[in-house]
């Protein structure tokens, strides 16, 4: 097996049918955003060039069936606070059923943090820590917001993580539908 054949075989034993990857995947972000919710949230890259990714994504959900409630404009390099918080806002605003992240990494964390914030309320320095967002999720009897994480920067794993600092304790962001934390796919495109 060469390293391709590897690399494929772990990301399938990691994320089993929730990771799609390769030329041409964005047509099927719609399927896997259906599959979640209807009422869809993009928070997009802000680069210029990013446009043509777009398009396929928003043609994708609607397809699909699903309605996009809100397009927010992600955050800027290493997720600021002000970013965080506005997107906070933005989510509130709207009540998605399912996020959208297509960008980096500082955009995909900082929709984790932000769906963190929308949904459990409070500041971001209570959830610094493991096992904090899972513990807190039990006792509000509440579930993350299903995400797909659409990653556009090969130097990142903000796709495959989970939020906030958890992910030295359990890696796989909203890997499994079982889990408190709700549900996601990711693709790399």
């Amino acid at each position: 097996m060469n390293e391709f054949d590897t690399a494929r075989a772990l990301l399938h034993e990691f994320k089993g049918d929730t990771y799609l990857h390769g030329l041409g995947v964005l047509p099927q972000a719609g399927q896997a955003v259906a599959a979640l919710g209807k009422h869809v949230a993009l928070i997009r890259c802000r680069f210029p060039g990013c446009e043509a990714f777009v398009d396929p994504i928003r043609a994708s959900v609607q397809k699909a069936g699903a309605t996009l409630v809100a397009e927010i404009k992600g955050a800027a390099p290493n997720a600021p606070r002000e970013d965080l918080l506005r997107i906070t806002a933005e989510l509130s605003s709207c009540n998605p059923e399912v996020l959208v992240s297509l960008g980096g990494g500082s955009i995909i964390d900082c929709v984790k943090a932000a769906d963190v914030l929308h949904v459990l309320g409070g500041e971001i320095e209570q959830y610094f820590g493991t096992g904090l967002v899972t513990q807190a999720l039990a006792v509000s009897g509440k579930r993350l917001t299903p995400h797909v994480a659409i990653q556009t920067a090969a130097s990142s794993a903000a796709h495959l993580t989970k939020s906030l600092s958890e992910n030295r304790r359990r890696a796989g962001f909203l890997a499994r539908p079982d889990s408190p934390e709700g549900l996601s796919y990711t693709l790399f495109g």
